[in-house]
């Protein structure tokens, strides 16, 4: 049977049932006797419907609102250094050498159209 409920507000269609998407599954089969292209339109706009339909209520999304403060507490800063550590610069230039060479045989192993060929850019030794 088609989600429906007997109060009053609902037969006068002043408020309308909310349905489960079951239920409206359920209405879809029942709906539907065979796939011709117009049911087949009418079963897209009931599953969007449905979509639509299973989001949560409003009161639902109101208790679950975030509520921002007109205010904001500022604590005292730490004072520490805040520059990055940077790796790069304990390197040898034996370690910095081997990373070019290694970078330069991977780029030699990929396979490069032989027009892009000439915009590879090697690392020198």
């Amino acid at each position: 049977m088609p989600c429906s409920d007997s109060s009053t507000v609902t037969r006068r269609s002043i408020l309308k049932r909310v349905c489960s998407s079951d239920e409206l599954e359920e209405d879809m089969a029942s709906a539907s006797n065979g796939p011709t292209k117009a049911d087949g339109s009418k079963l897209l706009r009931r599953r969007i419907l449905i979509k639509k339909l299973s989001h949560a209520a409003f009161e639902e999304l109101r208790a679950r609102m975030i509520k921002f403060s007109e205010f904001v507490e500022i604590g005292e800063a730490e004072q520490y250094d805040r520059r990055g550590d940077k790796p790069w610069a304990r390197l040898t230039v034996e370690q910095k050498a081997q990373i070019r060479r290694e970078l330069n045989d991977f780029k030699a192993e990929m396979d490069v159209h032989e027009e892009a060929r000439r915009m590879t850019r090697f690392h020198k030794h």
